[in-house]
């Protein structure tokens, strides 16, 4: 069987659909399929291509034994609406044209970029006569609400009219979570077409609970008695990450703790400008580290950071969620309380969410696991009993590649 994957992200970025992008094409590699990845040249999250690339309209590489073709598309800073969309279209219609080489495929499975993304990959897929398996991680154009687009304009219902359209194109839909399904059906999406919930996977074996990593600690200048308040992954627009700093501003008598932010995006730079002018030494900053570090990483921590604007995290979770509970990391989420992490947190019992954008309220709730070691144990084994069972690479990757045979 012979299967094309197609992600705008990859690895050697640090984006979560890009590396769940290959690790599906290494599981379906394992087990005795074809595959091809189509993605683009790396330069997630600052838009800055990746040293050792150059730009190219076309480069083959070989990983694992599995093809990845980059294609060549416009980089921009992507935080206006019309460099996004260059971007996105440029994306769009190299990845249709490099595709067009392949020749017959079975399965054309979809992370492309938003709206016109989609589109190309589908009429790639009927030119490959391959059946159209897209993949649901954001909800569009809901995904750029926050970009102060009136829900009722017409050009909202234009984009989401497209994006109706491309749902209807498919052969197989997955989505992150059943508010994701429901939102789809309510826009008309017909109840015969079959919606499949798989949420996002992490790898529990590579992320686990250990002892503290004191080695790591010291190899970045933390001392051993701090407490580790970890935020790790991209602080873009939606994040609502810039509220650390009243986040720290309150937590700056308790001398022991620590927020540690480590990530890149956006909005990083602007907070490390505001942390320097308020002369904050309770919160520090690093940039994505290597994969042989992220464990070691997770271990260091006491507890995982969350924040995400009122408006965001409705329909999905931020994959950092994932990464923490592995860990056993017990989680403090600043989100609303009808989002998906909200819902996540409190039926697995893993942490504490508060409201979105409350500084004092997400202070109080690292305070109070500050003091209480037996909450944070507590926390912290829900947490990965909770993860491994629901959401564990290998059970949540064989459910897709059970989709992908059945089409």
């Amino acid at each position: 069987m012979k299967i094309v994957i197609i992600c705008y992200v990859y690895p050697p970025e640090f984006a979560p659909a890009g590396i769940m992008a290959q690790e599906l094409a290494g599981k379906l590699k394992n087990r005795g399929f074809d595959v091809t990845v189509i993605t683009g040249l790396p330069n997630h999250p600052a838009n800055q291509l990746f040293q050792g690339y150059r730009w190219r309209f076309r480069s083959v590489e070989k990983y694992n034994g599995i093809k990845v073709i980059r294609v060549g598309h416009a980089i921009l800073n992507k935080r206006s609406i019309l460099n996004r969309i260059l971007v996105y279209t440029s994306f769009a219609f190299s990845s249709f044209a490099n595709g067009l080489t392949l020749g017959r495929h079975d399965v054309l499975v979809c992370l492309s970029t938003p709206l016109i993304g989609i589109w190309t990959a589908f009429l790639l897929a009927r030119f490959l006569k391959a059946k159209f398996f897209r993949i649901i991680f954001d909800l569009w154009p809901e995904n750029i609400r926050s970009a102060q687009i009136e829900i009722n304009s017409v050009f909202y219902r234009f984009l989401e009219k497209i994006d109706s359209e491309n749902c209807l194109n498919a052969d197989c839909i997955t989505t992150l979570s059943c508010g994701m399904k429901t939102k789809l059906y309510k826009r008309g999406i017909p109840r015969e077409k079959m919606i499949n919930v798989l949420p996002f996977w992490i790898d529990t074996n590579r992320i686990k609970p250990a002892d503290k990593s004191m080695d790591w600690r010291y190899k970045y200048g933390i001392e051993n008695d701090k407490f580790i308040a970890l935020f790790a992954g991209t602080m873009g627009y939606i994040s609502g990450g810039l509220m650390l700093l009243g986040v720290a501003e309150i937590l700056k008598s308790y001398t022991d703790i620590l927020i540690f932010v480590v990530g890149d995006g956006p909005i990083k730079q602007q907070l490390i400008t505001e942390v320097e002018r308020h002369q904050l030494q309770n919160i520090s900053f690093l940039d994505f580290r290597p994969e042989a570090e992220v464990s070691s990483m997770y271990n260091s921590a006491d507890l995982g950071l969350i924040t995400l604007l009122p408006e965001s995290g409705k329909y999905s979770v931020p994959s950092k969620i994932l990464a923490y509970m592995s860990a056993g990391l017990p989680v403090v989420a600043s989100v609303s309380p009808y989002s998906e992490t909200a819902r996540l947190i409190n039926e697995s019992k893993c942490g504490i969410a508060v409201a979105s954008q409350e500084a004092d309220e997400m202070a109080d709730a690292i305070i109070k696991l500050y003091k209480n070691s037996a909450m944070q144990q507590q926390y912290s084994k829900n947490a990965h009993s909770y993860v491994s069972k629901y959401y564990s690479k290998n059970k949540v990757t064989k459910k897709y590649i059970e989709l992908i045979q059945n089409l």
